[in-house]
């Protein structure tokens, strides 16, 4: 089957979204920006390359089993499937070079979660082995009826909230990790806060993923639209920009 993007033979989609005047570059220490209208090379429907937007060439391709693309999915936008909902077939995506500061790192995500809880497995990662925290403990892991995280540190944050609140639905994801503050969003409000955080910027594995954790094995189950990193900490205005920028793109609340 011939390899093509929204057209003829082998090509990449350079279309921009969002048709506001803000983008994420405008604000500095951008560091890894995947968006699924931009950058994604395709064989029919299956995404086997997906470039980076920050011009720094953390591009991702696909881990295993390649993730499908879904053309008009979200607010008419495209959306990427990672490992079905329904059973866990393993889509995901690793990332070339680390996209964490060396102080403190920011991310975004815009990602539509199954039940945390699929057929007694454990949901994984958006944020794969970002951070040294072991067992797939990265939002939005599952266990005992409680949501977990660990990005970009050293010891697991949670019970976050009740998982009846963020999954099977689409919502933004922002988190914000440095030495000894820690805080995770979910459309823009608060969902947890540590002020005795450890900050790690080094990989668990050799790559980063999006959508797995790498040789532990637990997978998204859901879809992405969006992934957004800085290297750094940004603050509290820089952070609402970034998150009215995808609700304004997405229509998510």
């Amino acid at each position: 089957m011939p390899r093509l993007s929204l057209g003829l033979g082998v090509q990449t989609i350079r279309k921009g979204g969002g048709g506001a005047s803000f983008s994420p570059a405008n604000i500095s220490g951008l560091s890894l920006w995947l968006k699924a209208d931009a950058g994604v090379t395709l064989s029919g429907s299956d995404v086997t390359a997906w470039a980076d937007q920050s011009g720094n060439g953390r591009n991702a391709s696909s881990a295993d089993v390649n993730p499908t693309y879904n053309s008009s999915d979200l607010n008419s936008k495209p959306t990427i499937s990672l490992s079905s909902i329904v059973e866990g077939t393993n889509k995901s995506f690793q990332i070339t070079g680390n996209p964490m500061g060396a102080s403190g790192t920011t991310a975004f995500a815009v990602v539509y979660v199954g039940d945390v809880y699929n057929e007694g497995n454990d949901n994984g990662p958006i944020f794969g082995d970002f951070g040294i925290v072991n067992l797939s403990s990265h939002y939005p892991y599952g266990l005992n009826d409680s949501v977990y995280d660990g990005f970009a540190s050293a010891n697991r944050k949670g019970p976050l909230t009740a998982p009846s609140t963020i999954t099977n639905s689409w919502s933004l994801y922002s988190v914000v990790s440095t030495q000894n503050d820690w805080r995770d969003y979910v459309n823009g409000a608060l969902m947890y806060s540590d002020n005795t955080n450890v900050y790690s910027n080094s990989p668990l594995e050799t790559y980063l993923f999006i959508g797995s954790s790498g040789a532990f094995g637990y997978t998204l189950k859901g879809k992405i639209a969006e992934a957004i990193t800085y290297n750094r900490v940004l603050t509290t205005g820089e952070r609402q920009q970034v998150e009215a920028y995808l609700n304004t793109k997405y229509a998510i609340y």
